[in-house]
């Protein structure tokens, strides 16, 4: 998934690219240890950029260490957690969705779904189906109390992108 680009997405151009020796020599670096060519770390950095850079900068997104959302959420009682999750998953998700993807529907929250989780890092997610359903798991690694969150969260962005009521259990760190 991800953003539709406009024509045909596996036609590729040749560009030139003026950069500092300095700035090669670390992308080059960075490419090795990835155990990528430099072509493809550049290829991905121009994908996060189209994919999330340009839209989060828009959005007033901001970057937090983890170990400093930690604690954030650790300062929060259960229903500051419960708040928080209902607020940002109606306001912020179906927001951010419409203000990224011109409309709100199910594939617009599958979109919305796999870039957060692609560049937010706070989640990660398995997507399956039972028949005409689908089935969204959500795991976390910041708490097992952040799945709070994640279930007022996703709820509240389901109904307001998809317009439907999921149906959601608690299982630990997953939703």
């Amino acid at each position: 998934m991800g953003l539709s680009m406009k024509g045909d997405a596996r036609k590729t151009v040749l560009k030139t690219l003026r950069m500092t020796e300095a700035e090669e020599d670390i992308l080059r670096k960075d490419a090795e240890s990835k155990g990528i060519t430099f072509n493809a770390l550049v290829s991905t950095l121009i994908t996060r950029y189209i994919e999330w850079d340009r839209l989060a900068e828009r959005y007033g997104f901001i970057a937090l260490p983890r170990q400093s959302f930690r604690y954030l959420v650790s300062l929060l009682d259960k229903e500051q957690l419960e708040k928080f999750g209902k607020e940002t998953g109606f306001i912020n998700a179906s927001g951010i969705a419409l203000f990224w993807f011109k409309r709100l529907d199910t594939q617009t929250f599958l979109n919305f779904l796999s870039i957060s989780a692609k560049y937010c890092k706070i989640w990660d997610y398995e997507l399956g189906r039972q028949g005409p359903n689908f089935v969204l798991t959500v795991h976390n690694d910041i708490d097992p109390v952040y799945s709070v969150v994640h279930r007022h969260y996703f709820d509240q962005a389901i109904r307001s992108i998809v317009s439907v009521v999921p149906k959601i259990e608690d299982k630990g760190n997953a939703v």
